[in-house]
């Protein structure tokens, strides 16, 4: 069986998963399976990575079946059942990695017999592959508050797990599209034991128009505002049931959940009874504290 198992979903990444894979071809570090999960490309990314795969075997690529939401959410928790590594990383089918990453990676994993080890993000654009920004430096203290707060990130990419304790940890929510990997991770880290992070390793996070993160649509600012209003609900009751909340990271949230409802009242003028449904379904109380949770709806709002 192989030390780490990479599950990166895809759909329609013909001009950008060749050089991710390659990246990951290249590591250093050699025991590796990679699952790809396409979710019903079009452009002829199955074609490729299939071919692909046939020319190294540690790369697999599974369609995904009808009757599975759409979404890397559900890819991600399809790949996860197909992994038979001691050690989970989810990628994205657009970013890329320098060829010592899983070297360094895995050397802290098991000589440290981590839960979970995080990496810093370089970012970068796309076609010209400049570097513009990286993630903030990690620290230890309220490591969890910091990365809801995003006084460091915690993406899919840029964490790597033990599969034993997300076999613990709830799956990626499927209902989420937009923040589902803070909730995710978030779920996780809790449950850790012992775990640690690098603030010398990058991962390489690559920003462009197609990316789901920076799209600007209508229709995915909507899909995208539900989910971080849903995505931050969760991370609030998450926080509330600790020991000690933190109540800073709790006044985030609720921050967030404002400004999502604020976005969609704006943005498609939700309708009252809808926007009454919705907060009958939320998953904890949002209306303490001093931050109104929406504007008052108009009588005549459509």
């Amino acid at each position: 069986m192989p030390k780490l198992s990479v599950v990166i979903p895809s759909y329609n990444r013909l001009d950008l998963i060749p050089l991710t894979l390659a990246s990951i071809a290249e590591q250093t570090f050699r025991d590796f399976e990679v699952i790809i999960v396409d979710d019903n490309s079009d452009d002829g990314t199955q074609a490729w990575v299939k071919d692909f795969c046939q020319q190294d075997q540690r790369f697999r690529q599974y369609i995904k079946p009808a009757g599975l939401a759409r979404g890397p959410a559900a890819s991600k928790n399809l790949g996860f059942q197909h992994c038979t590594g001691d050690y989970i990383h989810f990628f994205d089918s657009d970013d890329i990695l320098e060829p010592d990453v899983y070297e360094r990676a895995l050397a802290q994993l098991d000589n440290q017999k981590l839960d979970f080890l995080a990496l810093r993000i370089r970012w970068f654009d796309y076609p010209a592959i400049r570097e513009f920004g990286y993630s903030r430096p990690f620290t230890e203290t309220d490591f969890l508050a910091k990365a809801i707060m995003r006084d460091h990130e915690i993406w899919t990419q840029n964490v790597l797990w033990r599969k034993s304790l997300l076999e613990q940890s709830p799956a990626h929510d499927e209902q989420l599209t937009m923040s589902e990997d803070i909730v995710f991770a978030a779920q996780a880290i809790v449950r850790a034991q012992r775990f640690a992070f690098d603030n010398d390793t990058f991962v390489d996070v690559r920003r462009h128009a197609q990316s789901l993160t920076f799209t600007q649509t209508p229709e995915r600012i909507y899909a995208r505002e539900v989910s971080v209003w849903r995505a931050y609900g969760l991370l609030v009751s998450l926080l509330q049931k600790m020991p000690s909340p933190n109540q800073a990271a709790i006044h985030y949230c609720q921050i967030k959940i404002h400004q999502a409802v604020a976005m969609l009242w704006r943005t498609r003028g939700l309708k009252t009874d809808t926007l009454s449904k919705w907060l009958s379904n939320l998953p904890h109380q949002v209306t303490s504290g001093n931050i109104p949770l929406a504007p008052q709806p108009s009588a005549t709002r459509r």
